[in-house]
């Protein structure tokens, strides 16, 4: 998977990435340089409210979270709970949240990007987020 290839390359900066459904993906290479690598099932989120616990699981967010946007932003800025030299956050099928809740997909895509955007700047491990079968908002 290129986006990811190109990030640990040093030839693009860490981000939220839309990809198109059945494009290959693979997270070999983020493993393989010791990230974290989370997968959400987006066949089962159709609501903020799943998008929001499916994060928290997969992220193991402290028992603060708030399962809200403001709270994943917050996580995500963190992420001191789980280590790691980068993190690669895999949606697959994000196409199911964006076609039943399209306002809330949108505010998860701005979230996803600003979180990257935010850890490059503080210089803490990267974020990178990848939508399969979703387009930016």
């Amino acid at each position: 998977m290129t986006y990811i290839d190109d990030v640990l390359a040093g030839r693009r900066a860490p981000g939220a990435f839309p990809v198109p459904a059945g494009a290959p993906v693979s997270a070999d290479q983020a493993v393989a340089a010791g990230w974290l690598v989370a997968v959400l099932d987006g066949r089962a989120i159709t609501t903020a409210a799943e998008l929001l616990a499916a994060c928290g699981g997969a992220l193991e967010f402290p028992d603060w979270y708030g399962h809200n946007f403001d709270a994943l932003a917050d996580c995500l800025g963190d992420l001191s709970w789980l280590p790691a030299p980068g993190y690669l956050l895999l949606w697959r099928h994000a196409e199911v949240l964006a076609g039943c809740e399209p306002e809330s997909f949108a505010t998860a895509y701005r979230v996803l990007a600003a979180a990257s955007a935010d850890r490059l700047a503080g210089g803490v491990a990267p974020l990178v987020s990848v939508l399969v079968g979703a387009a930016a908002p």
